[in-house]
């Protein structure tokens, strides 16, 4: 059990768990963010458990090399962020506020 409460943000996005080949580091992981404010977060998909609540850890984003969040970069909507599966099930992040899709071309 993974426990996300209204005090970290308002709707989780749901994702999924991270099955591609490009990312070694990201294998396993449950990703998912919040709608809203676009935060981008994940957990361990072996070490969730029934009754027992497993930790949530954040990605620190960025873009061309700078730190980067969806909602410095969205000030005035709502993010409305999602997240889909591309070629050979890599990860994909979706703005509806603007309408871009985000492809994960690192990890660190």
């Amino acid at each position: 059990m993974a426990h996300y409460d209204h005090d970290e943000g308002k709707a989780i996005s749901g994702g999924f768990v991270y099955q591609g080949r490009q990312f070694h580091l990201l294998k396993g992981k449950y990703i998912f963010g919040d709608i809203t404010n676009g935060r981008v977060f994940f957990v361990e998909s072996g070490n969730i458990t029934n009754g027992k609540q497993t930790p949530i850890q954040e990605f620190q984003l960025t873009l061309q090399n700078k730190p980067f969040t969806f909602s410095a970069y969205h000030q005035k909507v709502m993010t409305d962020l999602r997240f889909g599966l591309g070629l050979n099930g890599e990860m994909l992040l979706f703005t509806k506020a603007d309408g871009r899709i985000y492809q994960i071309t690192g990890v660190h």
